[in-house]
């Protein structure tokens, strides 16, 4: 009986969520209107039946029907408050709250949703309804910044599981055909499959993510956000595994592209060819490798993005010990760590072109974007190799975009994704590559040394 409640309470109550407006999901929810009397029975039927919930009086089955057939949730709502308050012994309160679940839904009040549903739940813990309106409303409910973040996904997590767990023990009703059931089912578990993923990736859980997220993507091919899920979890597992992020972006990349999503086409191709550079250094090969993937879902077999040489020819010494520092600490790993422990503090000398200069916290303090590498992607705005740490240093302030320095630091840091830099702490600028006079102002000298420096 419980089975079969939990179905037909649903159909019974179905609210304006996003598969509803599917036509398949319509003639379900006509089919499932058939059953009213199977679940709410007349109170003269009711005196026939030896199980399952009943109504006590005439009174209680009448005051139902108001607010059953109410249109208006604000007013829906309201009735089904008065009608707890007047029946508070009703056997019937599980299903009459997923009602008023489903209508605070309908109102999008998140909070109330919420609120309802844990009250659905203290009834029956399995309740797949309740499960599945807390699941597919968490992406959008959840708040990283919030105090209680981490409880809040670790709860997310556990209710989209125990939603996976009670589909497997569903059993179909009698009166529900194959394909009626495999309707109600497909969605539900596609929403739990992405609550747990969705929730993992935050939680930097990414093997966990990355195995939910693709039980999704099978059945929704055509999903730019869930593609997009996946290659971060990809591109930010330790190590990172750079094949298959670059093609689970590419795909993001082309599905906004295509329009079948919200997704903004732009800044996802920004991230891509930001990851996808620092990685392989040039943007080469990866338009086809777009358009690859706007074909298909998946990689073919032995996809792999061709590692340019370690260090090219051409590098200056700048560039080589950027280079030489910065390939072992990519693939992440033990091998990363032995790096990075070795190499830290390390005081570097080098040289390049300044992207960005930004204020630091007190007077005198700021942080000076560099770009480096020859062929990283130095022209785009907002994407550098090294950032430099400067603290009381005269003149600084006047660096401008495309300003070409000397300078040298300790190595404090790194950062792989989505652009490999470097931090230099205590750094220090070469006084005569630092402009007299702050952009705008002043005479601008004529220049004296080399538009490339070779240090």
């Amino acid at each position: 009986m419980r089975n079969m409640t939990i179905l037909v309470a649903l159909f019974l109550f179905a609210g304006p969520l996003a598969a509803a407006d599917r036509a398949g999901d319509r003639n379900i929810l006509r089919w499932g209107r058939a059953f009213h009397l199977a679940l709410f029975l007349s109170p003269q039927a009711a005196e026939g039946a030896q199980t399952g919930p009943q109504w006590k009086t005439r009174e209680e089955y009448d005051t139902y029907m108001v607010f059953a057939q109410e249109q208006d949730a604000n007013k829906k709502i309201g009735l089904i408050d008065a009608f707890f308050e007047k029946f508070k012994d009703t056997d019937f309160k599980e299903a009459i709250l997923i009602q008023k679940m489903q209508a605070y839904q309908g109102l999008n009040d998140g909070a109330g949703t919420a609120k309802t549903a844990r009250e659905v739940l203290a009834i029956n813990p399995n309740q797949v309804d309740a499960l599945y309106m807390l699941s597919v409303t968490f992406p959008y409910r959840f708040q990283p910044d919030d105090a209680d973040a981490e409880s809040a996904l670790s709860r997310a997590r556990s209710d989209a599981r125990t939603g996976l767990s009670a589909l497997e023990q569903l059993q179909k009703p009698s009166n529900m055909s194959d394909s009626q059931f495999a309707d109600f089912v497909k969605p539900r578990r596609l929403v739990f499959n992405n609550t747990v993923g969705f929730a993992a990736l935050q939680q930097k859980d990414y093997p966990t993510a990355i195995t939910y997220l693709k039980v999704v993507s099978g059945e929704t091919p055509n999903d730019a956000l869930v593609f997009y899920r996946i290659g971060l979890a990809y591109l930010y597992s330790d190590p990172p595994d750079h094949d298959n992020s670059v093609w689970y972006l590419a795909r993001a990349v082309s599905l906004a592209g295509a329009g079948n999503n919200s997704l903004n086409e732009d800044e996802i191709r920004q991230f891509l060819t930001r990851a996808y550079v620092s990685r392989y250094r040039s943007e080469g090969g990866l338009s086809d490798i777009i358009t690859q993937a706007a074909a298909s879902p998946t990689p073919p077999v032995g996809f792999a993005v061709p590692t340019p040489p370690e260090t090219p020819e051409t590098a200056t010494p700048s560039e080589k010990v950027f280079l030489t520092l910065a390939h072992p600490l990519r693939g992440g790993g033990a091998t990363a760590q032995r790096s990075w422990d070795q190499a830290k503090g390390t005081r570097l000398p080098m040289a390049g072109k300044v992207d960005s200069l930004v204020r630091g916290d007190g007077a005198g303090i700021y942080n000076v974007r560099i770009d480096l590498v020859s062929d990283s992607p130095s022209s785009e705005d907002g994407v550098y190799d090294v950032v430099l740490r400067v603290s009381g240093q005269a003149k600084v302030s006047n660096l401008a975009k495309g300003d070409i320095i000397r300078f040298e630091g300790d190595l404090d840091g790194y950062e792989v994704t989505p652009n490999f830099f470097f931090t230099l702490a205590n750094a220090r600028i070469n006084p005569e590559d630092l402009p007299a006079f702050a952009p705008g102002q002043g005479p601008k000298p004529p220049p004296t040394r080399r538009s490339r420096i070779r240090q």
